[in-house]
């Protein structure tokens, strides 16, 4: 076998793939923090996560199941049921026994699934949904979004890329990630289809 040279597309490419192992090595992340509608005007979501809970800023909880949440205005409140409550910060998690489980949000002709656990945080005017994640989750999600092809090379080539800049961006701005082109599209959970290739 014939190494290849210094200057061939391979060893280029081989060499560029290394120094972005090393490089993002040391800003390793186990979960990453995302902005979901961030740039988006949404005023009312619905969410759907049987096996969840939420909890709101005065402790007080319900299953999370069937909920409406209106995000913008004066009556800004999460309703589950009978349970409503406009006490932010919101937590939206599994139960401990659940953990397997997605949240599904649905908003305008759209059904998002997303793993992890969310936050409905307090702005001036409205609330943030925000997704925890892990961040093998959030990858896979990032390289079904933005990538339509099938190769299973190229998407090995889409997650190094977007694992690599979702942990320069967490260690160089020490802050959270949006879930639309200002960092990387994420729409959530992918099929099972793009996981296997990621």
């Amino acid at each position: 076998m014939i190494a290849a040279s210094a200057n061939s597309p391979k060893f280029i490419a081989a060499s560029l793939l290394l120094l972005l192992v090393v490089w993002t090595g040391a800003a390793a992340a186990d979960e990453v923090a995302v902005r979901l509608l961030a740039h988006r005007p949404v005023d009312k979501i619905a969410l759907h996560a049987p096996g969840w809970e939420v909890t709101d800023g005065a402790g007080r909880s319900a299953p999370a199941t069937n909920c409406e949440i209106v995000l913008a205005g004066f009556h800004r409140a999460v309703t589950c049921g009978d349970f409503r409550s406009q006490q932010a910060p919101f937590a939206i998690r599994p139960r401990a026994h659940d953990a397997a489980a997605v949240a599904t949000i649905r908003l305008d002709n759209e059904t998002r699934a997303y793993p992890g656990r969310l936050r409905l945080e307090a702005g001036r005017d409205r609330w943030t949904p925000v997704v925890h994640v892990p961040l093998e989750d959030y990858v896979a999600g990032v390289v079904a979004a933005e990538s339509p092809a099938d190769d299973p090379e190229f998407l090995r080539l889409m997650a190094v890329c977007a694992r690599s800049y979702a942990r320069h961006h967490l260690a160089a701005h020490n802050g959270r990630l949006a879930d639309d082109t200002q960092s990387q599209q994420y729409r959530g959970d992918p099929p099972e289809i793009g996981r296997a290739h990621v």
